[in-house]
């Protein structure tokens, strides 16, 4: 009886509990009663067959089966079994039911769970949208780039992921953070004067310094923005995308100067995005280059401003990145600031 208990209370079922006890209760008497009457059965019992010596028990057995004897059985054999298997039953079904009860607690914590991550991603996605319109009312050209780079950034991450080195940095979770945060990456441009902002020339170099701050800045509001959030992995993402979206790969970028490896993945694929969308975009004292001359201008710069495995996919997929610049070539921009601030 044990057996089909244990498979029944695997997942635990009432009718199914009460289908094996009683076939426990049953089987039990049959099983005590048929020994006494049978004796140890030979393979042939299993055939269907009593041989010869069985049938001589059976006969010697039947004249000792009188009602003192068959109580005695039931007193000293069958109930010591029957209470044993029962309290089996009882305990199995505990165990089961208790672990059923623990798979809902888990089953509707991780629902929870759920539940908060996506109110908080919607909270997340709602300020980042928030923040390009607000961007977006200041310089039209800024607002449409920062959605732009998004895709751009995308496309890159999505062709690493497939090299053996990325495809465990670069998972599906972690890209999704990546193009989550990248419209983020000049949120701190808030803080430029319109008379920098929408120049139509060439920045001085006091200018300059002062389009350099837009990447401290921008990862301090970040860190203050989404710190409640709870998701310290998009925190330290959408951080380092705006504060090292300008470092170089040679260390000449800004604002620490970082060089190489120190420079976060995702700050170094966000750079390729912002610089290759700037030439591709019109701009006053510019039109838009062609996407073919743009990805010749990123490919110089190759191992000097822009991490070599990431040109190497850039290589890969300059099909798409060509005709995702068809929208962008054709447009004009009130704003003059310099590509490479």
């Amino acid at each position: 009886a044990i057996p089909p208990l244990m498979a029944s209370q695997y997942h635990y079922r009432k009718r199914a509990f009460i289908i094996v006890l009683i076939a426990t209760i049953l089987l039990v008497p049959i099983a005590v009663y048929g020994s006494f009457f049978l004796g140890a059965p030979d393979r042939n019992f299993l055939k269907g067959e009593i041989t010869e010596t069985e049938a001589m028990v059976l006969a010697n057995r039947i004249p000792l089966a009188t009602t003192k004897r068959m109580t005695e059985l039931f007193t000293h054999y069958t109930l010591p079994l029957l209470f044993g298997v029962i309290v089996i039953v009882l305990l199995v079904t505990g165990i089961t039911r208790r672990n059923g009860k623990m798979l809902r607690i888990q089953t509707e914590l991780s629902e929870k769970i759920r539940e908060e991550m996506e109110n908080r991603n919607k909270a997340q996605n709602q300020v980042i949208e928030m923040l390009t319109s607000l961007i977006e009312t200041r310089d039209v050209s800024t607002g449409t780039h920062i959605l732009r780079t998004k895709t751009i950034v995308e496309l890159i991450a999505k062709a690493m992921q497939k090299e053996p080195d990325y495809r465990d940095i670069l998972t599906d979770e972690t890209i999704e953070r990546m193009v989550q945060a990248a419209p983020l990456h000049d949120i701190g441009k808030i803080i430029v004067s319109d008379s920098i902002l929408l120049k139509p020339a060439k920045l001085t170099p006091e200018e300059f310094e002062t389009m350099k701050k837009h990447t401290t800045v921008g990862g301090k509001l970040v860190k203050k923005l989404f710190l409640d959030m709870n998701d310290p992995a998009f925190l330290q993402m959408a951080e380092d995308i705006a504060l090292c979206h300008h470092e170089k790969w040679d260390g000449t970028g800004y604002p620490c100067g970082l060089k190489k490896d120190a420079i976060p993945l995702c700050a170094r694929i966000m750079a390729v995005a912002d610089v290759y969308d700037a030439l591709v975009s019109a701009r006053v004292y510019k039109p838009a280059f062609p996407p073919e001359e743009a990805l010749k201008i990123l490919f110089s710069e190759n191992a000097t401003r822009f991490d070599p495995d990431i040109m190497k996919v850039v290589e890969k997929i300059k099909d798409d990145l060509e005709a995702l610049a068809d929208t962008s070539r054709n447009g004009t921009s009130a704003t003059g600031t310099d590509v490479s601030a």
